[in-house]
């Protein structure tokens, strides 16, 4: 799994970079570039975060493996057990590298197909629960026009104008099942991907603890 997620990850960053390249223009650059900047920051965190999630017993297992049978600290056996938990951060990296891909998947999907989120932003703001006060807000900020103008379909009527608003506040259901169902897939691969990988390390642990053992009890008996 830790291979799998590891190639899927570094190739998902590869075409996400590249789609974002083609797809988006210049105004979008330096806004991607914060958005990438604080994913990364995020993920680095939470890695952290999940590490110091990782099971006690897990933990003191590793440590009682940096110990021969006489007691004495081995610096060898120490560092592989340093590497087995380094591997376990480089997987939970991966996983929420996925996540985030995913995450930005739906947003260019969003933004390119559907609506621009940044005519998003602005009707949430102008938002009233008067539908009726809502509608002329919209209009009053020309968003309605804004959005007839990116779809690229040209010169309006009234009438096409009039239906600007209903699409725009239509859009909203969409993005907002499309998000929550975002959150809950993520949510669920996290934990799934987090118990297989702690499962992993376990069997890891307990591989090393035989290995040490039959070199332990091999240099006794000699």
């Amino acid at each position: 799994m830790r291979n799998k997620l590891t190639f899927v990850s570094c190739f998902g960053v590869l075409i996400t970079f590249l789609v974002s390249n083609a797809i988006t223009n210049a105004r979008y650059i330096n806004t991607w570039m914060v958005v990438l900047l604080f994913e990364v920051a995020l993920i680095c965190l939470l890695v952290i975060f999940l590490s110091l999630k990782i099971p006690s017993s897990l933990v003191k297992a590793s440590d009682d493996n940096c110990y021969r049978l006489d007691g004495s600290r081995s610096r060898r056996r120490e560092l592989r057990e340093r590497n087995a938990l380094v591997r376990i951060r480089l997987d939970l990296f991966a996983v929420l590298i996925i996540v985030a891909l995913s995450g930005n998947l739906l947003y260019f999907l969003i933004d390119y197909y559907l609506i621009p989120l940044s005519i998003v932003s602005e009707t949430v703001n102008a938002f009233t629960f008067n539908l009726d006060a809502w509608r002329d807000e919209i209009s009053d900020r020309n968003l309605d026009r804004d959005y007839f103008n990116w779809s690229g379909l040209g010169q309006f009527g009234n009438s096409e104008l009039q239906a600007q608003p209903h699409f725009v506040k239509a859009s909203f259901p969409i993005i907002f099942g499309a998000s929550i169902a975002w959150l809950i897939c993520s949510l669920y691969f996290i934990r799934f991907a987090y118990g297989c990988t702690m499962s992993q390390y376990r069997q890891g642990i307990g591989l090393r603890c035989n290995e040490y053992l039959n070199v332990d009890i091999g240099r006794l008996q000699r």
